[in-house]
């Protein structure tokens, strides 16, 4: 069974995998160079060459397992399954986050650093802390005052922060989560994209 795809949705696809909360371009399509631009189009069509089959082939699957639970009188399942062919028939079932998440784990150190300079960190110990990291020092916000300090990179996922003592921060490889430990606790950090 070969289902239609027209532009629009392949155009629906693209505006998902680029326009995600996740990217965030420096800048606007119409302040690109021509240069990229072409090369964007040319990318747009290297990927459709190769998702859309990908698709259609995903899509056959899930209905012949709908039709088999359906069968089997596996009706909640069968509505499950359905529910995922619409999430996909739309798009919205791409594994982006999980692509993400193989990119961040191949990031050397120096791209950590940078990455660092991106987000913002926020743990809850003995009060809130937020904390942004730039060159070579972090600001330490607690609400009503901030600090600065130094900090370093360690290893490939793991940043010393030195404060009034040495506090640690250590991430997942993938940089999904991470923890700050200090002498007192161990508490799990929220990441968020740094504010502009």
């Amino acid at each position: 069974m070969r289902r239609d795809f027209s532009i629009y949705s392949f155009a629906t696809v693209l505006a998902l995998f680029f326009c995600m909360p996740a990217h965030d371009p420096v800048l606007a399509d119409d302040d690109l160079p021509d240069d990229v631009v072409s090369l964007q189009e040319s990318y747009a069509r290297e990927v459709e060459r190769v998702l859309i089959p990908i698709q259609e082939k995903y899509l056959e699957a899930l209905d012949r397992l709908r039709d088999s639970y359906t069968r089997a009188g596996k009706l909640d399942e069968a509505l499950k399954i359905e529910e995922e062919i619409k999430l996909a028939q739309e798009w919205r079932s791409l594994p982006l986050d999980q692509l993400r998440g193989g990119m961040m784990e191949e990031l050397d150190r120096k791209e950590f650093e940078e990455w660092l300079k991106t987000k913002e960190f926020r743990f809850r110990g003995v009060s809130s802390v937020t904390l942004r990291f730039g060159e070579d020092r972090v600001d330490w916000d607690t609400g009503n005052k901030t600090q600065q300090y130094e900090y370093k990179v360690k290893g490939s996922r793991d940043v010393v922060i030195f404060g009034s003592q040495e506090f640690k921060l250590e991430f997942e490889k993938d940089l999904s989560s991470g923890v700050f430990l200090s002498n007192i606790g161990k508490y799990d950090l929220t990441i968020a994209d740094a504010k502009k």
